[in-house]
């Protein structure tokens, strides 16, 4: 694997992981906030029905619990992985009662070797390795990707997504 073009210290630097982790915890702060004020009003404005405030509870604590995790997942380093791109494909769903599409890019990777990145470059080569997995990515990445080449890309770890490609 080539490593030595890169300067991976300098790619860390320009993810701006600090900056994504502050705002990540001011709007888990705003959604608790927002969230209890919505509990609340329910359960005063619900009286006789509880089970609204109950529902409601429950979909704040969902919602809150899934952004905490991606915040704790913010505490992880950026991995770079190596590999071949064996797949690629889109998935498209559609929401019947908003009418609303979602389509989402994969690309399938034969990965030969991948390493951490932090502020002082390569902070740890990994040994244990999933030698084939799907990787969530934007339209831009993949449409850039070809099946078939060799490339390295750089995972995020709170989302698991594609954020750049490095071309060999």
């Amino acid at each position: 694997m080539r490593t030595d073009t890169t300067n991976w210290a300098e790619v860390y630097s320009s993810l701006h992981i600090d900056t994504i982790k502050s705002s990540g915890k001011w709007i888990l702060i705003a959604t608790l906030i927002v969230g209890g004020i919505l509990i609340i009003a329910s359960f005063l404005i619900f009286r006789k029905q509880p089970v609204v405030g109950i529902f409601m509870t429950a979909g704040v604590l969902i919602f809150a619990g899934r952004y905490a995790l991606g915040l704790m997942r913010l505490n992880k380093n950026p991995k770079v992985l190596h590999g071949i791109v064996i797949d690629k494909y889109i998935r498209s769903r559609t929401n019947e009662g908003t009418y609303t599409e979602t389509v989402n890019h994969y690309i399938k990777m034969d990965i030969t070797d991948y390493f951490e990145i932090d502020s002082n470059g390569i902070s740890n080569t990994m040994d244990d390795i999933n030698t084939r997995n799907k990787w969530l990515c934007s339209p831009e990445i993949y449409n850039k990707i070809v099946i078939g080449e060799t490339i390295q890309v750089l995972v995020m770890p709170h989302d698991k997504t594609i954020s750049r490609i490095f071309k060999n």
